[in-house]
């Protein structure tokens, strides 16, 4: 009987574990598993586009279940039943979620919907959507950088009911292709790059956008393209304007069997389509000199070496825009407008250990920010006039969750106590200035160090950093240390899995919101739960 017993229990929590995802949201926890597992070596070649359509996880995860150790095969082949053809294509559950600062709460809960459905062998579609009841509009969340990227994907055509506004949360796509070649098209949130958790390209915090991708895989390299259609604020975060688009593409190789590099370009603007833009194998700044510059294009690189199997060494840099010949002049203090990732990560496959990773992050100043439009000379810093260059989406930056001069020290833990019981521990240490402080005679329009101070004088089109940095160099500095820790636990049933989670945070902040000897020390706090069938 005991036997019996913990065989079935056994099957419920590989069953209950298997339902516990949603592929279309690169926040969910099978990316989390497939990067762990990447690390070790089980899979390898990850493309740096996320989310993945069903035909790709199943063979990264079959690749797991052959390759893995027990722990990881048993729990890719629960991630393989739940995404199969012929699975079930739809989910019910709840969730609900209380978040605190020290004593002020925002409450939110939704009863959800959610599945993948395998069309035919080469189309798939997955959707997610749920009816949300939050106490606080977006925007006005209580959130923690780097810990906490609360605001859901909600359509804000509210109605309030007692103290809660109910809003819609829909997100969909829809895949064609195979592991080799495929495209995918929906309304949901992307990642990129080696950072799954939150790259300085485009990282899985920020809202959901039109996502429009193709890829196409070898074995030692890939090439991907990425088009994003977003939604423009004014130079002061406010409003929404339509005709945004990101564009991007990569080609990422493997010169030796632990090393993988990317190179990649993209390109910020709206008001219209370029179509330009589609060519592959196209250069970006080249494009853009037909257009009279004005547009906002990048260009980046990034890296994995696997120095032994369950340790990593990634970098990652992004680049907008650096005064060359200045710095062939070897004159270094000069105009630098970018953001750069560098980290380690250890996954061993055997322990409690199940993760450790340590990264630095750095956004120059200016980073994200881009001048106006339009005409540039009447049409600037209008409250009506959309800035189509910024690196922004729903007044957030699409990039790092990071304001630009600012820079993050931070390391997180992850151990396996128990079956279905998982508990985290997180350090960091923030810095942010304002580099436009003390700079006299700028733009009649933001000035306060955030995406949208735009660093640009009053009197002419001429940028103040043109000539020098002012990294972190700023009388005033916002400096936060943080200590956190969470617990994550999943109850297999017969009728679904139930999950439950708590997470802490204690910050101290000297100059808070860059207002001098505003210090003070803050707790952080969650606690929440849901079921899922």
């Amino acid at each position: 009987m005991r036997k019996t017993f913990a065989v079935l229990a056994s099957c419920a929590f590989a069953l209950a574990s298997s339902w516990a995802q949603t592929v279309i949201d690169p926040n969910d926890a099978i990316y989390r598993d497939l990067d762990r597992w990447a690390n070790r070596g089980y899979v390898s070649r990850l493309p740096p586009v996320r989310p993945y359509p069903p035909q790709l996880l199943d063979e990264l995860l079959n690749r797991v279940v052959a390759e893995g150790d027990v722990a990881s095969a048993e729990k890719a082949q629960g991630y393989l039943d739940a995404i199969a053809p012929g699975s079930r294509p739809i989910h019910v559950g709840a969730r609900g979620l209380i978040r605190g600062l020290d004593d002020d709460l925002t409450i939110e809960g939704a009863p959800t919907l959610d599945g993948t459905i395998r069309v035919a062998e080469n189309l798939s579609a997955s959707y997610a959507g749920g009816l949300e009841a939050v106490t606080r509009l977006p925007g006005s969340e209580i959130e923690v950088p780097g810990v906490w990227a609360p605001h859901a994907d909600l359509i804000e055509d509210q109605a309030k009911v007692g103290p809660f506004y109910l809003l819609q949360d829909w997100t969909s796509n829809i895949a064609a292709g195979n592991p080799s070649l495929y495209f995918q098209a929906g309304l949901n949130r992307t990642s990129f790059g080696p950072f799954f958790d939150n790259g300085v390209v485009v990282g899985p915090q920020a809202g959901r956008a039109g996502h429009f991708s193709a890829v196409y895989r070898k074995e030692a390299w890939s090439v991907s393209m990425l088009l994003l259609e977003l939604s423009a604020s004014n130079d002061f975060g406010e409003k929404q304007f339509p005709d945004k688009h990101l564009i991007l593409h990569t080609i990422d190789f493997s010169p030796t069997k632990d090393l993988e590099i990317g190179i990649f370009e993209s390109v910020m603007y709206g008001g219209r389509f370029e179509f330009q833009y589609l060519a592959p194998f196209n250069m970006y700044f080249a494009s853009q000199s037909l257009t009279g510059f004005e547009d906002n294009s990048l260009l980046g690189v990034h890296a994995k070496w696997s120095a032994t199997p369950g340790f990593q060494l990634i970098g990652q840099f992004y680049l907008d825009d650096m005064s060359f010949n200045d710095i062939v002049r070897l004159n270094l203090d000069t105009k630098y407008k970018f953001a750069s990732e560098l980290g380690l990560r250890w996954t061993p496959s055997g322990g409690p250990l199940a993760d450790l990773a340590a990264d630095y992050t750095a956004v120059m100043p200016y980073m994200y920010s881009h001048v106006t439009g339009g005409d540039r000379g009447t049409d600037r810093y209008s409250e009506d006039y959309p800035n189509y260059f910024n690196y922004s989406h729903l007044g957030r930056s699409l990039g790092a969750d990071l304001e630009p001069n600012s820079d993050r020290l931070s390391v997180r833990s992850s151990w396996k106590i128990a079956r279905g019981v998982e508990v985290g521990a997180n350090a960091a240490l923030y810095r942010h200035g304002n580099a436009s402080e003390g700079v006299a005679d700028l733009a009649e329009a933001n000035h306060d160090g955030t995406i949208y101070d735009d660093g640009y004088y009053d009197t002419s089109l001429r940028f103040s950093s043109q000539n020098e940095t002012r990294f972190l160099t700023q009388s005033v500095i916002e400096t936060k240390a943080q200590a956190g820790t969470s617990l994550r636990i999943e109850l297999p049933s017969p009728f679904g899995s139930f999950w439950g989670t708590a997470t802490y945070t204690l910050e101290y902040g000297w100059n808070r919101d860059l207002v001098e000897n505003d210090d003070s020390l803050v707790h952080f706090w969650s606690l929440g739960g849901g079921w899922r069938w």
